[in-house]
């Protein structure tokens, strides 16, 4: 019997949707009657963050008043303007005075996918700096009490060595400032820079996030990460292409899970520090996790294709690609009572009935 994708998404969607605000909803109610902007929401992320609030605010009378900016080309089908304001627009060209109306900033504006970050390296630290500046001159001369909220990356630590993995957030880093990946992980190092040093001169209250290989719905299947590529050769019915040896390891951590733990942060975090948010485990090789994928496939659509190896056409492809990606998440269990639970085959489903639903 043919799957129903589209009754099959919305069913998981909505499981996701009362998962987070069963396991979030005082920090929804911390948020209730603020007005919040999402830099950058129109992305992944922003996706479920909208998702959540639009059925937040449905419940109450005193709602969540959610602005999203984004430079987006194509506004998002997703995206109902009757839910939330939305401002078509580059962060790096918004006076200071812009953000004067806000009493929660989340900053999440960037180019994240490395295939894309090393092809535009200059557009990348624009919108990891210039409009974070923005928002930290405002904070400084705004004597409204107010929150940022930054979205930095496990890519600060660069790739660590074995002592270090998992990676907790008091190790330095071992990072190349002038490899092809540079433009992202240092302009998201020096970020964090300039928001402790802010913070702390000007006395308001920042939040530092750094997710590790968050996933799910709301990718985008041209995105050139590891899952969105995988999961498109299967939409188009074509071998599962690996561009390593596959020995390379991450721990992903599936998006409603750092939803909460996001949310969790943002209500819960001490000021001026910065919290991994993503999960311990399985920590999986990038061939274990194609193999993963591909029985999961083949019981959703009866996939019948195979892995193969092949070089990328990309020359920087694999220049300073981490070796390990696993996060120590004793901090975050401490101080935020975060830890992931959905696991790497439920998660992987959910992503791929998206994909499934949404193919063209």
């Amino acid at each position: 019997m043919k799957n129903d994708f589209n009754k099959l998404w919305d069913k998981e969607l909505k499981k996701d949707i009362n998962y987070i605000i069963a396991k979030a909803e005082k920090e929804l109610k911390f948020l209730t009657g603020k007005k919040v902007l999402f830099t950058g929401g129109c992305g992944f992320i922003g996706f479920y963050f909208y998702n959540v609030i639009c059925f937040w605010n449905k419940k109450l009378k005193k709602k969540i008043d959610y602005t999203i900016l984004d430079n987006t080309k194509k506004i998002p089908k997703w995206l109902n303007k009757k839910e939330c304001k939305f401002i078509r627009q580059n962060i790096n060209n918004v006076k200071v005075n812009f953000f004067d109306k806000y009493d929660v900033i989340i900053h999440g504006a960037s180019i994240a996918s490395p295939s894309f970050y090393r092809k535009y390296p200059i557009n990348t630290m624009k919108a990891n700096i210039l409009g974070l500046w923005k928002i930290l001159e405002n904070l400084k001369k705004n004597k409204k009490k107010k929150i940022l909220f930054f979205f930095s990356s496990s890519e600060v630590y660069g790739d660590p060595d074995k002592n270090n993995i998992p990676t907790a957030e008091n190790f330095h880093g071992n990072v190349s400032f002038t490899g092809p990946r540079a433009c992202y992980d240092e302009s998201k190092r020096f970020g964090e820079t300039l928001i402790i040093n802010y913070s702390r001169l000007y006395k308001f209250k920042s939040i530092i996030v750094r997710p590790f290989n968050n996933y799910g719905p709301g990718m985008n299947l041209d995105d050139k990460r590891v899952l969105p590529d995988m999961m498109k050769n299967i939409i188009k019915n074509k071998n599962i292409n690996i561009f390593s040896d596959g020995s390379p390891t991450r721990t992903f951590c599936y998006i409603s899970d750092a939803i909460i733990g996001y949310l969790k942060a943002l209500r819960l975090g001490i000021n001026s520090e910065a919290y991994n948010i993503g999960s311990e485990g399985p920590e999986i090789s990038i061939y274990s996790l194609s193999k993963e994928t591909l029985k999961i496939a083949k019981k959703l659509i009866d996939y019948d294709k195979r892995i193969i190896f092949k070089k990328n056409t990309e020359k920087n492809y694999l220049i300073d690609n981490p070796n390990r990606r696993c996060p120590n998440m004793k901090k975050s269990e401490k101080y935020l009572n975060f830890k992931a639970k959905i696991s790497l085959k439920e998660g992987l489903y959910k992503q791929l009935i998206y994909y499934l639903k949404f193919k063209k």
